[in-house]
C-alpha cells in the first residue's frame, strides 16, 4: 500500500528518537564504565599507599624506631655530634681488613637518622669517633715489623702515614662489616632496599682529620708494645658518604652509582702547642689525607 504523505516525516522523527535513545543509553553505559574504573584506580591507589605505609611501620619495627624521633632527625653538617639516635655508643669489635690479613680491634660510636616522608624512605647510619689497633697475635705480625723499622730508622712522617692508611682501610672494613649484617640479619632489609627503588639506605663516616699522632714504642718479652694516641689541632675531619642497596640478580649489596663522595670539613691548622705527652713520639703534622688507600 502507498505511503500516505507525511509518513516519510514520521519516519525520520521515529528513527531519531531512536538514535537519541542509542546515543543516551551509550553514553549512561560510557559513564557507568569510567567512574567503576575511577573508583578502581583510586582503590589500587589507596590500597599502594597503605601497603607503603605497612612497610614503613614493619621497617621500623626491626629497627626499633620510635615515633618520637622520626621526624626531626638530620645529619651532621659539621664535625660535631650528630643530631640522631646513638644507636650503639663505644662499639668494640674485631675486623679482619682484607688487604692486610691483619685483625684489628675496631671502636666507634654509631648513630642512626630515619626520615619516611616525604619519600623516599631513608636509614642513615653514622659512624663517630672511630680508632683502630692492629692486634699483634693475630696476623698483624709483618705489619707491626714494618712500622718498627719506620720508628727505629727516625721516619715518623712515613709512620704517620702507615697509621692513617691502616685507619683508613679498617674504617672501610668495619662499615662493610655493619652493612653485611645490617642487609643479612632481617632479609626484609634486602626487600625494602632492594636497587633499583626509591629508599636509601646510607652510610656516613666522619674522620678526625686535624691532629697530631703521638706514638709510644716498647718491647715486653721481645714483642712489640705500641700505643697510638691523637692529639688535636683543631676541629677538622673528612666525611665519606656511599648510598647501599641490595642486587636481587648477585644476592649481594653494591654501592649506588654516583653515591660516594669524600668531603674536607673545616680548615686545619698546624699548632706548636699541641704536644704529645712525656713518653710519646710526634710522628707527622697536624694534617692528614682523607681516607687514603695507599
Amino acid at each position: 500500500m502507498p505511503l500516505k504523505k507525511g509518513s516519510h516525516f514520521l519516519n525520520f522523527i521515529i528513527m531519531l528518537k531512536l538514535k537519541l535513545f542509542l546515543f543516551g543509553a551509550l553514553t549512561l553505559l560510557s559513564s557507568i564504565m569510567i567512574y567503576s574504573c575511577t573508583k578502581d584506580s583510586v582503590k589500587t591507589v589507596s590500597q599502594e599507599q597503605a601497603a607503603s605505609e605497612a612497610e614503613i611501620q614493619t621497617l621500623k619495627s626491626i629497627l626499633n624506631i620510635s615515633d618520637e624521633w622520626t621526624s626531626v632527625l638530620k645529619t651532621v653538617s659539621d664535625c660535631g655530634e650528630p643530631d640522631c639516635y646513638l644507636l650503639l655508643p663505644g662499639v668494640k669489635d674485631t675486623i679482619l681488613i682484607p688487604s692486610t690479613g691483619c685483625y684489628a680491634e675496631v671502636t666507634y660510636d654509631l648513630y642512626r637518622c630515619f626520615t619516611s616522608g616525604p619519600p623516599p624512605t631513608t636509614v642513615t647510619e653514622i659512624f663517630k669517633n672511630f680508632k683502630a689497633v692492629p692486634i699483634e697475635s693475630m696476623g698483624c705480625t709483618t705489619l707491626l715489623n714494618d712500622w718498627t723499622v719506620l720508628y727505629n730508622n727516625g721516619d715518623f712522617d712515613g709512620l704517620a702515614a702507615a697509621l692513617d692508611l691502616f685507619n683508613s682501610l679498617a674504617s672501610e672494613a668495619a662499615e662493610l662489616e655493619r652493612i653485611n649484617y645490617f642487609f643479612t640479619s632481617q632479609t626484609y632489609m634486602q626487600t625494602f632496599f632492594r636497587c633499583g627503588k626509591d629508599n636509601k639506605y646510607i652510610i656516613e663516616f666522619y674522620m678526625n682529620n686535624c691532629f697530631k699522632w703521638c706514638i709510644s714504642y716498647t718491647t715486653d718479652s721481645g714483642k712489640p708494645v705500641w700505643d697510638f694516641v691523637r692529639t688535636d689541632c683543631t676541629k677538622n675531619c673528612c666525611k665519606s658518604t656511599r648510598q647501599y642497596c641490595w642486587n636481587r640478580d648477585l644476592q649481594q649489596i653494591q654501592v649506588v652509582d654516583g653515591s660516594e663522595s669524600y668531603i674536607q670539613i673545616g680548615e686545619c691548622e698546624e699548632r706548636e702547642d699541641a704536644k704529645c705527652e712525656e713518653g710519646y713520639i710526634q710522628a707527622g703534622t697536624c694534617t692528614h689525607k682523607c681516607f687514603p688507600t695507599e
